[in-house]
């Protein structure tokens, strides 16, 4: 077949029957180094012979040694280890001469393979040698957004977090600006730096950069680093700027100056959520004790009120509802 697909349905059919399973084929059986020797009289226990999953994943790459196939040979042997833990010596083996292999045919070279073996030399304990596999591959090819995002989580597992800050920040600059990852590595960077304590006035610019970015770009997914959509970017940053004291400049970047809470269509559930926390800890935090505070900010908090309530009007009243009542009451009172 030239399928991988195909492929693997023959596999799975083949690891489906179990133990009872012997490779057979015109009088002759495998045997644990994979060669074919003479059929016995009687028949043997079937872990004597090499295990006929292995031997069909292995004919999947001499018939079609492409990219995709390794992969999904080496996942599915994976996946096969975990199961029949009794074979696992022998499947390790043959996965490490797959990444072998793959390794010394140009034609197969491709950011999925090197993101598989990264990921099981992780797994097995080897982050050092998954950080270098990322590395080797980043010098000689043109730079991956998945295999930098890989490699600079690896690097915080390795304890390396100013090490994954760079590898991030080398990302970036060579990421097209319309590339629909340049988004996703700029978040996964701001979460990075807020993890690493990064200072106030270097996060700021970068946030910037997030606001004026976010109108078309708007991506929620699971975050290596904390920050998985410009909600929670909004709500962090707000976060870090009470802390120095700049909650109100913070605000006023998000809700003023950015056109991003213009409007909720085309959020995410998650952005949803997560805007609500921000205009909540926004009016908590900036809403004043004195009479005389409240004069000089009263303007400002009608202005966070009133975005609050366009945000939610469409798409969930009764938040709008809430944020109705309580800038009536605020204003009111």
């Amino acid at each position: 077949s030239d399928k991988p697909e195909a492929w693997i349905a023959r596999v799975s059919y083949v690891a489906g029957k179990g133990d009872a399973v012997e490779e057979e084929a015109g009088g002759f059986v495998v045997d644990a180094d994979g060669d074919e020797v003479d059929h016995p009289s009687k028949k043997r226990r079937t872990d004597q012979y090499l295990d006929p999953v292995l031997k069909i994943l292995g004919e999947s790459i001499e018939a079609l040694p492409t990219a995709e196939m390794y992969s999904m040979a080496i996942q599915f042997a994976r996946e096969y280890t975990e199961e029949h833990t009794e074979s696992k010596e022998k499947t390790i083996e043959f996965i490490d001469n797959l990444f072998e292999k793959a390794s010394n045919d140009d034609k197969v070279v491709a950011s999925e393979l090197v993101l598989e073996q990264s990921d099981y030399l992780a797994c097995e304990g080897k982050v050092e040698a998954a950080i270098q596999c990322l590395k080797d591959f980043s010098m000689l090819q043109a730079t991956d957004a998945s295999v930098s995002l890989q490699l600079a989580q690896l690097l915080k597992i390795n304890n390396e977090m100013q090490e994954a800050i760079n590898e991030l920040e080398r990302c970036l600059k060579l990421t097209p600006v319309h590339d629909a990852d340049y988004m996703k590595v700029l978040l996964e960077l701001f979460g990075a730096m807020v993890g690493n304590e990064t200072e106030y006035v270097k996060l700021k610019p970068v946030f910037e950069q997030i606001l004026l970015l976010a109108p078309n770009k708007n991506p929620t997914f699971e975050a290596r680093f904390g920050i998985g959509c410009v909600a929670q970017a909004c709500l962090q940053f707000l976060e870090e700027s009470r802390e120095q004291g700049e909650a109100r400049k913070a605000v006023d970047m998000t809700v003023e100056q950015s056109t991003y809470c213009e409007s909720a269509e085309g959020k995410s559930e998650v952005e949803l959520q997560v805007m609500a926390s921000f205009f909540d800890e926004a009016l908590t935090t900036l809403t004043p004790s004195s009479k005389k505070e409240k004069a000089n900010q009263k303007l400002f908090l009608r202005r966070v009120y009133d975005k609050a309530i366009r945000f939610f009007d469409d798409c969930a009243p009764e938040l709008a509802d809430r944020y109705r009542s309580k800038r009536d009451e605020f204003m009111y009172s």
